[in-house]
């Protein structure tokens, strides 16, 4: 699903900063209380960062700015998710 047919189920979901990103994206959850939050595929998310930052250790460079830069952060209750695969 896209970003745009995501935010017609609920117009205040919140994504990822990066446009790339989106490739991860698989939908959307819905959490206690009918929360909806925006679903990205992890595996897919760290493939991407790998491919931006590239080299030989670009697998591992992705896992550390994933788990600093984007599960690091918490966005407020409509924070994303991430889909262990």
């Amino acid at each position: 699903m896209t970003r745009d047919e995501l935010s017609e189920l609920d117009p205040e979901l919140l994504f990822l900063s990066e446009p790339e990103y989106d490739e991860a994206l698989v939908g959307v959850i819905e959490a206690f209380g009918g929360e909806l939050r925006a679903a990205y595929n992890r595996e897919k998310l760290l493939d991407i960062i790998a491919r931006n930052i590239g080299g030989l250790d670009a697998q591992e460079q992705a896992e550390e700015h994933f788990s600093f830069n984007i599960l690091g952060s918490y966005m407020g209750p409509r924070t994303p998710v991430y889909l262990i695969t």
